[in-house]
């Protein structure tokens, strides 16, 4: 089975990428790892489309089954790049000759005739690259092209950007896993004694007052946080009961779903690097919220990878969520989270306060009775 990834956002080189040798280079960072026995397929265009990465057929398998496997993943494909209107797009292969050639030939059939123009198709190896889409040796002679990633100017200029690679795919969830040791129990010990201080608070009060209450908590935290985020402040400077108060008032929706819209793509990589550290401190029951807002961050930072494994982390804890079930087809189809109508905080208030005037009625109610 193949395996996708995408990723949106400004391209992580310079303004302007005027060569197919700069555009291979540049395909690493995008992807947040170096891809190995796949198929890259980029998205041309302004703005530029999604980066997708789909895994080679298995090598065991009979060759109907890896042709097969090969169209499939270019329907996929086809279907992410015309959502997200790239009519345009460069196949970038990783692997040995024949494998590459022959998965990314049928994609590129497929991509053709779903209409998405393929400029050019290439296979890269051990820092050199070959087209197997173009005939003329001249332009792309048999011996390859060198890559040169080391000494490349967009890709020092991605390094500044605050763009990295991971030593491979592997390595990127383990960014997400839950910490260890000493930070654990601290963890631990803070989510028990936060929880300790909300029943304290509202142990007398009636469930809808109770949820009033959580709302009001979960706003003025929300916005505490999110205003340090804004000025770039270090992770560090959140203590371990802030974290765990969030933790905890993440299980309102409301609370979440206002985290959510204030997540864009201004400071979307402060943002991801604040709720990937808050996923890894979420303990069992309590890790839906923060990673529903990790793969909010992910999508609107371009980091598509981390999207999906975020996702993943979150279903692990709360298959059902039906927030996560979204955000898992936003992840698989492409989506991308800003290419909706923009939803102010103000009008988002507007959209609960029929609810919340409903509980205020309740709390009312039930306080007099």
């Amino acid at each position: 089975m193949s395996h996708t990834e995408s990723a949106f956002g400004e391209s992580p080189g310079p303004s302007m990428v005027t060569t197919l040798a700069e555009i291979v280079t540049l395909v690493p960072f995008m992807l947040g790892f170096t891809p190995t026995d796949s198929l890259v397929v980029v998205g041309i265009g302004d703005p530029p489309g999604p980066a997708m990465r789909v895994g080679l057929a298995p090598a065991d398998q009979p060759i109907e089954v890896k042709d097969a496997v090969a169209a499939a993943a270019g329907e996929r494909v086809a279907s992410v790049m015309t959502h997200n209107q790239a009519t345009a797009v460069i196949v970038v292969g990783y692997g040995d000759s024949e494998p590459v050639t022959a998965f990314g030939t049928i994609v590129e059939t497929v991509l053709r005739e779903a209409g998405v123009q393929v400029l050019q198709g290439v296979r890269v190896q051990d820092d050199r690259f070959w087209s197997f889409t173009c005939p003329d040796s001249q332009c792309c002679p048999p011996e390859g092209t060198p890559l040169n990633s080391q000494t490349s100017v967009v890709a020092a200029e991605a390094v500044l950007r605050g763009f990295s690679v991971a030593d491979s795919r592997d390595t990127v969830p383990a960014r997400l896993a839950p910490v260890t040791g000493q930070e654990a129990d601290r963890v631990k010990a803070a989510i028990k004694e936060a929880s300790d201080h909300l029943t304290d608070r509202t142990q007398n009060l009636n469930p809808a007052a109770r949820r009033l209450y959580l709302i009001d908590q979960g706003e003025e935290l929300i916005d505490s946080l999110y205003e340090r985020i804004r000025g770039r402040a270090a992770f560090e400077t959140v203590d371990h009961l802030e974290i765990a108060r969030l933790l905890i008032l993440l299980q309102e929706p409301y609370n979440r779903d206002l985290a959510m819209i204030g997540i864009g793509s201004d400071h979307a990589a402060e943002f991801l690097e604040f709720w990937g550290q808050v996923l890894t401190r979420a303990i069992p029951g309590l890790v839906s919220g923060p990673a529903c807002l990790t793969v909010q961050a992910a999508l609107c930072a371009g980091e598509g990878v981390i999207a999906k494994a975020a996702v993943e982390r979150g279903t692990e804890d709360a298959p059902d969520d039906p927030m996560l079930i979204l955000l898992r087809q936003m992840v698989d189809v492409g989506a991308n989270p800003e290419e909706g109508p923009a939803v102010t905080p103000e009008e988002f208030s507007e959209g609960y306060r029929t609810e919340i005037k409903q509980l205020r009625r309740d709390a009312r109610h039930d306080a007099a009775s």
